[in-house]
């Protein structure tokens, strides 16, 4: 019976205060009714409410941590919903550094690979910079440098070493002051061609001037320049160039100029001597030619004395074109070189009697008497064939220009180690505005002979 109540009380606490109203304290039990029954009631009722007090004890203290469950849920929960907060923010945080470290990682390939380029960039120009100098090296002597914006120029020694000396020029105006080293005409041809390419008339600079150098002769420079940026914070730039030692280039078309000229002359005189020889060569063919037809067709209308005469003077004619000829080839040969010149000792006295023995037969036929005054033994080193061309040369042209029945001297003189050699004519002689021609083969000045 106890044991029923107990478990129905542990079941429904309530039930007694529900099913018995009326049951009060345990004195009322035992002033009403103190039966053993109802002591045993009482003693029941007893246990019953301390069992019920130790329920609602353990219901409270259920309660209590139900709701300490309660409190410590919600906070796991927030704690939970404030760690999945964190690892969502330190994630997204995570990702955009590893996004970053990766972009960086990136970067820093472009950067290495850039890097990379820059200095094989810089190489190159480096490269460049060497080439560009070692070919300023060797094709030039020296640069030169000019800033529109105070006139300075510098010329970095190389115009000390052109000139032999210290060259003191600083600025542009000093080019034309009379300390400079330049030529005058140059000196304002240069200052003009800077000034010109300072105000953008033009655009670079290419001039040659010359300069004074310490033997206290002119060498020729060429300067050559053009204006360019220039990293000295200027708004003008400046003008950079080289320096050229053409002095020799100079004296090569000099040179050249002078040999044109010297071939173009020996045209003229190539020219000239032929027609001179052409001119020369009708007057004794058509001698030959006239009297040989005159011979040919009226042989017997001619007596013995006429015909000797005839035949003389196609001899003579003949002679006068052979030497005429002997001429032209001893020319040509000079113009070839092939005449070497060959000095020996020679007599003087008999060249010149080979001379007048072969100019003997025009001197005969123009009754001229050819008078030698040499002394005797004059002996001289001498090319034999030329003397010997240069005496018949004066000697026949004094026979052609000498009148009739006068006379032609051939004289020579001994001057300490020289030999004053005379031909003289009688003859028509030069005028005097004309003597300064004579060895003019550009001079077109004729006289006819006294044939």
């Amino acid at each position: 019976m106890l044991f029923t109540i107990t478990i129905v009380a542990e079941s429904n606490p309530h039930f007694l205060t529900e099913d018995y109203p009326n049951l009060g304290s345990g004195k009322q039990l035992h002033s009403q009714n103190a039966t053993p029954d109802s002591l045993d009631r009482a003693r029941v009722i007893e246990s019953l409410k301390r069992q019920r007090a130790i329920a609602q004890s353990e219901k409270n203290t259920l309660e209590r941590r139900l709701n300490n469950a309660t409190k410590l849920r919600r906070v796991v929960m927030l704690m939970g919903g404030a760690f999945l907060v964190l690892m969502v923010f330190y994630f997204r945080r995570y990702r955009k550094h590893l996004q970053l470290a990766r972009r960086l990682k990136k970067k820093e390939r472009e950067l290495s690979n850039a890097l990379a380029r820059l200095n094989a960039t810089q190489q190159e120009y480096f490269n460049q910079y060497e080439k560009i100098k070692r070919m300023i090296e060797d094709n030039s002597d020296g640069l030169w440098e000019v800033k529109p914006e105070t006139g300075e120029i510098s010329f970095g020694g190389s115009l000390n070493r052109v000139a032999g000396s210290e060259v003191n020029i600083r600025n542009v105006k000093d080019i034309t002051s009379k300390e400079n080293p330049f030529h005058p005409a140059d000196a304002v041809k240069f200052k003009k061609a800077i000034e010109n390419c300072i105000s953008g008339r033009h655009k670079g600079i290419h001039v040659e001037v010359r300069i004074m150098h310490q033997s206290k002769k002119y060498r020729w420079i060429r300067f050559r320049g053009s204006l360019v940026n220039c990293d000295n914070g200027t708004s003008q730039g400046c003008i950079m160039g080289i320096v050229h030692d053409i002095h020799a280039t100079k004296e090569a078309e000099a040179k050249t100029r002078e040999k044109e000229q010297q071939l173009l002359d020996a045209n003229k005189a190539k020219d000239k001597f032929f027609s001179i020889i052409a001119h020369d060569l009708k007057s004794p063919f058509n001698a030959i030619v006239g009297l040989s037809d005159l011979l040919n067709h009226e042989y017997e209308n001619f007596s013995d004395e006429e015909k000797k005469r005839f035949i003389k003077s196609i001899y003579e004619a003949s002679e006068n074109a052979y030497q005429l000829l002997q001429n032209l080839l001893q020319w040509s040969r000079t113009q070839n070189g092939r005449i070497e010149f060959e000095p020996k000792q020679v007599e003087l006295n008999v060249i010149v009697d080979e001379v007048i023995q072969i100019n003997q037969p025009m001197a005969a036929r123009k009754e001229i008497t050819i008078r030698k005054e040499i002394p005797e033994r004059i002996n001289l080193e001498a090319d034999r064939n030329m003397l010997s061309l240069v005496i018949h040369n004066l000697l026949s042209n004094a026979l052609k220009f000498t009148y009739k029945n006068r006379r032609v001297s051939i004289k020579a003189n001994v001057q300490g180690n020289s030999l004053l050699f005379y031909v003289i004519d009688q003859g028509m002689g030069i005028p005097e505005e004309h003597k300064d021609t004579l060895f003019d083969i550009d001079n077109d000045y004729k006289t006819r002979g006294t044939d």
